[in-house]
């Protein structure tokens, strides 16, 4: 029975904690990332709590440096040899390249949840980019990691969620339904998220789910008035 009471009390303690970072998150742009399927809330949080601001740091090969994702390099022979590349560097963030493979390897099992109405927007950009790195037997965990700290980095500057790689194509023309679609998709994998959280006392206007949620509602009432 003591144990029992200890187990709870420690359960408790966690989750206390989470919901505490889980605060902190929802008041900042780094809510956005866990638009991306495969990446929750604990994640997120980490990767920004490790590198903090993404937008200040001056390119992502920098960032991605930090994280320790880029194998060492060495050049011999002269500028005309390839480069010999060696492990990973041990001196580095291991705490977010931790969260930066568990992202990478999260994000390849899952499908976007539109892909339930819209087929060909279910392989998003880092499922497929995974993927495809993995069918050439290349390093898909270390290429994935640094795709998204690009992405992410747009992401958070722009305060966005996840698009699809279509939309980004200036060809693409994103109907009015299609829109509404992956939006609704977008919202309910985020309310599904951040559910289990209590925001009590946090502003509306400082609540990026909120904010995102009262977004998506405008867009709904502006297509039923065409």
């Amino acid at each position: 029975a003591a144990k029992v009471k200890m187990l709870k009390a420690i359960q408790e303690n966690i989750y206390a904690e989470e919901n505490q970072l889980a605060r902190y998150l929802i008041q900042t742009p780094g809510f956005y990332l866990t638009s991306i399927p495969g990446c929750g809330v604990v994640t997120a949080a980490g990767i920004m709590g490790e590198s903090g601001q993404l937008t200040n740091w001056r390119n992502i090969d920098q960032l991605a440096s930090y994280a320790g994702i880029v194998p060492r390099q060495k050049q011999t022979g002269g500028s005309s040899k390839s480069a010999v590349q060696f492990g990973l560097p041990k001196k580095s963030n291991k705490k977010l390249k931790f969260h930066l493979f568990q992202l990478s390897f999260n994000t390849c099992r899952f499908k976007h949840p539109v892909g339930i109405y819209c087929p060909h927007l279910a392989e998003h950009r880092l499922y497929s980019h995974f993927h495809r790195i993995s069918e050439r037997e290349g390093k898909s965990g270390l290429g994935t990691a640094k795709l998204f700290l690009k992405i992410a980095r747009q992401m958070i500057l722009r305060q966005r969620i996840y698009l699809p790689s279509q939309w980004l194509n200036s060809s693409y023309s994103v109907s009015s339904e299609e829109n509404r679609i992956y939006f609704s998709a977008v919202i309910n994998s985020l309310k599904e998220k951040w559910k289990a959280y209590n925001f009590t006392g946090i502003s509306n206007d400082k609540n990026f789910l909120n904010m995102e949620v009262n977004a998506y509602e405008s867009l709904i009432r502006f297509i039923n008035s065409k």
